[in-house]
């Protein structure tokens, strides 16, 4: 098991870090005296030390919820009763917002809760809504790796990168917020940038197999099914999966993606002006009336 590597800047832990900034503030208030509460006299640093400690410990353990007594224990055998409450109240706030690879943490978390005074947690408690309210999409993100840490889940870079987006114009309307101009014209911005991601996903990329090969797979499905329209066949009068079936067996394509296609409408697009012109000009020198048009769903 790694051993945690103590800090011994304050700076370490706050510089750059929203949540160990509002963990700090918690701090100040206690040694300055919180109302009802012991003033803590601890060293801000020698506290952040355990809190991440604490964590560091935790989630290396496969099954945490089993050693929470223990962990209480080790730190109650060096500090004071509510210096541990304090400590694990960090604690509770770090694990919940920032897992990261623990596992089985919502019991440990549960078990070493109800040893927490809670006259201390509840200082706590307005950053920890405040986060889990973020996860539930109801408010902005308690920091920027909290915010990291749920794009990074995000496979596909482009959506990743309209999240962050999303968040940017989020957090400049809550800056901008009186100025409705001013958060009109970011939200048209976020607006273009998802339509222009929206329109990248339609763009139809064709395989390697279909590069050099004639046709793209929605040109060539739009023909077949036109065809079979003309001879009083397709989607109003057969079972769509069968048309698929069929298109599948013609192109190669695969009849999964051709029926969601199918079912929503395939459009052609610009992209497919090309192939258009000159499937158009085949059909029209085999006296076939049938045009293929874009920005129609077929």
């Amino acid at each position: 098991m790694n051993s945690y590597n103590y800090k011994y800047d304050l700076d370490d832990f706050i510089e750059n870090d929203e949540l160990n900034t509002q963990i700090y503030g918690i701090l100040l208030a206690l040694q300055d005296g919180a109302p009802d509460r012991y003033r803590l006299q601890r060293d801000l640093v020698h506290m952040f030390n355990k809190m991440y400690e604490m964590c560091h410990v935790i989630r290396q353990e496969k099954h945490p919820e089993m050693h929470a007594p223990n962990y209480w224990g080790l730190i109650r055998s060096e500090h004071l009763s509510y210096e541990t409450s304090i400590i694990f109240s960090g604690v509770y706030l770090i694990l919940s917002l920032r897992p990261e690879t623990s596992t089985n943490l919502s019991i440990c978390l549960s078990r070493l809760k109800s040893k927490i005074n809670l006259t201390y947690f509840e200082l706590f408690e307005p950053i920890l809504n405040s986060g889990k309210a973020f996860a539930d999409g109801k408010a902005l993100p308690p920091d920027f790796a909290f915010l990291k840490s749920e794009a990074d889940k995000i496979d596909d870079l482009s959506k990743r990168e309209l999240y962050y987006q999303e968040y940017q114009t989020r957090y400049k309307q809550a800056q901008n917020q009186g100025d409705i101009l001013k958060q009109i014209e970011d939200e048209i911005k976020l607006i273009e940038r998802t339509k222009a991601l929206t329109y990248q996903d339609n763009v139809e990329i064709p395989t390697e197999s279909e590069k050099g090969a004639g046709a793209s797979g929605k040109v060539r499905a739009v023909v077949i099914m036109e065809i079979l329209k003309q001879m009083g066949k397709g989607k109003s009068a057969n079972d769509l999966s069968a048309i698929c079936r069929l298109v599948s067996f013609l192109t190669n394509q695969s009849e999964k993606k051709l029926y969601n296609e199918a079912q929503k409408g395939i459009l052609l697009s610009s992209y497919h002006d090309a192939e258009i012109s000159q499937v158009n000009e085949i059909l029209k020198s085999l006296n076939i009336s049938i045009s293929i048009e874009k920005n129609k769903d077929y």
